[in-house]
């Protein structure tokens, strides 16, 4: 008998618990700023209806939230869909959801192109900076008959690696920011 007092106390106590946090996540819902939400998500490089996992956790999601979230969103695109935002985007290795409008796409796809490029050297540019070490330490432990041909192997990875940084470098002077606003004003 004790035990199945203290069994339905528990549930009981459980079940309450769990009101609390459904009347608390209504609450919290109703008082979001879901243009802020929108714009935030746009400027985030994310579809108009990354909405609905956000609104599934409200009990009293309304039309009037969807609204202002769109609203917001297409506010937001105004600041992601630009050459400079494409270059952050495709430098950070992010896949582009297809979101910009048609008359900012081909310019925000330049800048993400050529951030896409930066990303994948730089990714080449630690996997030649591991195989340099690796090799390194092979020379440490092979006789001195075999080490020429390691040396020139860490040489040729060497020579790769400032390859990567000067293309690097020539593509980030392309997008610097005064020059991706005279391409933009240009178009």
């Amino acid at each position: 008998m004790k035990t199945n007092t203290k069994l339905l106390s528990l549930v009981i106590f459980l079940i309450s618990c769990q009101t609390m946090d459904i009347t608390e996540i209504s609450y919290q819902c109703d008082e979001m700023d879901w243009f802020e939400i929108g714009r935030a998500d746009a400027a985030q490089g994310q579809k108009n209806d990354h909405y609905q996992s956000k609104s599934e956790q409200c009990s009293d999601f309304k039309t009037a939230h969807r609204a202002q979230y769109l609203n917001g969103w297409n506010t937001g695109l105004d600041s992601f869909c630009t050459p400079q935002q494409g270059f952050v985007f495709g430098r950070q290795g992010r896949g582009y959801n297809e979101i910009c409008p048609s008359n900012s796409e081909q310019l925000f796809l330049k800048g993400y192109d050529k951030g896409l490029q930066v990303f994948n050297y730089e990714k080449n540019n630690k996997k030649i900076t591991n195989e340099i070490q690796e090799t390194s330490k092979l020379v440490e432990e092979v006789p001195p008959r075999s080490q020429p041909e390691l040396l020139k192997k860490i040489n040729q990875l060497e020579t790769q690696l400032e390859l990567n940084r000067a293309l690097i470098a020539e593509i980030q002077s392309e997008v610097a920011p005064e020059a991706l606003k005279s391409e933009t004003s240009r178009q």
